[in-house]
């Protein structure tokens, strides 16, 4: 896959990457207390500001390891999660059963193909986390039109992605190894303004764009062996870089919800 419209989509690397990922590397990296922290901020503010509760159904498009869907799923009433690796669709039906949820289920599908998504029922809400920026343009695109789809009138669209003018960006090259290892060649920084604009051509409405962690997340990717007494004040730090204004244009990733409109009689 490529950034760039209308190129065409092989996602094969992608599979092969993420299979190898969470076959060597992921419970490592999620298992760290800066990942665990902010997922579970990212959760919360995914229910909030999707308005959902006990009876709302979820839709979990690249769910990997489902690490966050086990944190939604006592919050909602149905979550459906779907990612293109086998081995991760496998880990997380393991932690979904280890934890007891039983109105969980993982689905392996390639949703950059039109027959990757095989759901008809109309979802509450819809999340993507980490998800749009493995696409090019037109995949996004094509995500967003399926979440219209998919959504019942007012259901929420919610998404996190690496910001493009992340100020973390400038210290990659310290850490390069570690960053080629746990990138795949077709994943790329993304505009906020040029997800608004994709969100609303595809008939979604009032999108709206927050800064999510300032450098929470990198920073537990380097060093995942960080203590929790370390990490719970730099999570706190984090939240409150997060909040500033001007500052926070430059957040290491960034939440875009959109809802899809209602319809009129």
């Amino acid at each position: 896959m490529s950034d760039q419209p209308g190129t065409p989509t092989d996602s094969s690397g992608e599979q092969e990457h993420h299979d190898e990922w969470y076959q060597q590397d992921a419970e490592r990296i999620f298992n760290s207390w800066l990942i665990r922290l902010v997922n579970e901020r990212v959760a919360k503010d995914f229910l909030h500001r999707a308005g959902l509760g006990p009876e709302s159904r979820v839709l979990d498009l690249g769910c990997g390891e489902g690490q966050i869907d086990c944190l939604l799923a006592p919050s909602v009433g149905r979550l459906v999660g779907y990612d293109i690796s086998p081995v991760g669709i496998e880990q997380a039906r393991k932690r979904a059963a280890d934890a007891g949820l039983n109105n969980v289920t993982f689905e392996v599908g390639d949703l950059s193909r039109p027959d990757g998504f095989s759901h008809t029922e109309e979802f509450d809400g819809i999340c993507a986390f980490g998800f749009l920026h493995h696409l090019p343009l037109d995949g996004i695109a094509g995500i967003f039109a399926l979440a219209y789809r998919a959504l019942r009138p007012d259901g929420a669209f919610y998404s996190v992605d690496p910001n493009a003018r992340r100020l973390v960006r400038h210290f990659s090259r310290l850490v390069q190894g570690q960053y080629d290892r746990y990138h795949s060649p077709d994943e790329h920084e993304l505009e906020p303004e040029v997800l608004v604009g994709l969100a609303r051509e595809a008939g979604l409405m009032s999108p709206q764009v927050r800064a999510s962690d300032f450098f929470a997340n990198p920073l537990g990717w380097i060093v995942p062996g960080l203590p929790k007494a370390m990490a719970r004040p730099l999570v706190w730090l984090d939240y409150g870089l997060s909040a500033l204004p001007v500052i926070n244009r430059y957040s290491s990733s960034f939440s875009l919800v959109a809802r899809k409109p209602v319809a009129r009689a």
